[in-house]
């Protein structure tokens, strides 16, 4: 897709009326974005957003962090 069919699109989309739950999608559509993940996104990814899944803690997990100010210091080399 090159520029003059982008602005085309985008004029397109400003001389319509301005429905504000849909303006993104058809922002990405006048990009040429695909139109399956615009529908997915659409749909807010039902059975793909896997942040609503409760984490689980294990005992090794529990007790470790990855954070470099966690982690307890190193005794001094001898």
């Amino acid at each position: 897709m090159n520029a003059v069919e982008i602005e085309e699109e985008v004029s397109k989309l400003t001389a319509a009326p301005f429905d504000a739950a849909e303006f993104p999608f058809q922002f990405l559509e006048a990009f040429d974005f695909n139109a399956t993940a615009v529908n997915k996104l659409r749909s807010g990814g039902k059975g793909h957003n896997k942040s609503d899944v409760p984490a689980r803690s294990s005992p090794a997990t529990a007790t470790t962090s990855t954070w470099p100010s966690a982690r307890p210091a190193r005794p001094a080399p001898p």
